[in-house]
């Protein structure tokens, strides 16, 4: 009796995977029978809306990457922004701030904007459909960013995440002709002095700032401000993370005023997927899946409502 039994499941197994319906299990995910529905806070509109999930995606997805990029990058942009939102669901999502599952703040969830959603987006989200990055039986905390700079790097060294381990993220150089975004910017000395005091440095002049130390990519993660070492990844969000781009410093020159101006190279965190190299490797002929295991490892693609 059992060798019949065991024939009939290996013979299940081959008529699911001739057949193109190949299922995978995970002990911590559980797959849902339909696509669910996630509340949305909208925080300029002051409003919550129910939409169906894909429809949310879709959203993320138009706010977060060109909408006009190739249909391959948006759909591992897609795979990322549901995984997100679904792991933080579980999580409780914006209940404790908005009494919902998600937000359009970018500051702890992610941007969506209904009115970015074109065709292209649509098919790559469709494309998509249902599928998480899931590691170890637990969907992945999938951090991304506009452009690495030249090489990605781990939680410690960008965001300073030390909560637990992530050992799905990894070191990987930008593929050849990606943009790496180099840029330059100049703040005055009272912007640098508020943004060190809001750290709680008491700060009244700006003589020097140096790089004090470098993570494995090559990004600041200690400044030194007149000899004290403050946190790089910090600095960059209290002084202005939308000019200071990345800690992937080149120069840094204090002038006579105390104004000081900061070149570099890459936009955002440079954690996980790099939008600029995914639309490179899109170019290429990669698909979303092909895309989505250059940037992480250890990790694979589950499909857990049809």
């Amino acid at each position: 009796m059992r060798m019949v039994h065991g024939a009939v499941w290996v013979l299940a197994v081959l008529l699911l995977v001739s057949s193109g319906c190949a299922f995978f299990f995970e002990p911590g995910v559980r797959r849902q029978r339909s696509e669910p529905e996630i509340s949305l806070r909208l925080t300029e509109e002051d409003e919550t809306v129910n939409l169906p999930f894909e429809e949310y995606v879709a959203g993320v997805v138009a706010a977060e990457m060109d909408p006009d990029w190739p249909r391959e990058a948006l759909g591992a942009q897609a795979i990322l922004a549901r995984t997100f939102a679904w792991r933080k669901m579980q999580e409780g999502g914006e209940e404790d701030r908005y009494g919902t599952d998600a937000s359009d703040d970018v500051e702890s969830f992610q941007a969506y904007d209904e009115d970015r959603i074109t065709d292209k987006v649509r098919e790559a989200v469709e494309d998509t459909r249902g599928e998480i990055l899931v590691h170890d039986g637990e969907p992945a905390l999938t951090w991304f960013h506009a452009a690495s700079g030249g090489q990605t790097c781990d939680p410690e060294e960008g965001l300073e995440y030390t909560e637990e381990e992530k050992p799905y993220y990894r070191l990987v150089e930008e593929p050849a002709g990606a943009d790496l975004r180099s840029w330059e910017e100049t703040f005055e000395e009272e912007e640098i002095i508020s943004a060190l005091q809001e750290m709680g440095y008491n700060v009244s002049s700006v003589e020097e700032i140096v790089v004090g130390e470098r993570g494995p990519s090559g990004r600041a993660v200690r400044l030194r401000v007149n000899d004290p070492p403050i946190s790089a990844p910090s600095f960059r969000i209290s002084l202005d993370s939308d000019r200071l781009k990345s800690t992937m410093l080149e120069t840094i020159e204090v002038a006579e005023d105390g104004s000081v101006t900061f070149s570099g190279q890459g936009h955002g965190h440079g954690v996980g997927l790099s939008q600029e190299g995914a639309k490179t490797l899109a170019e290429e002929g990669s698909s979303a899946e092909d895309i989505i295991q250059y940037y992480y490892q250890d990790v694979r693609i589950m499909t857990i409502w049809p």
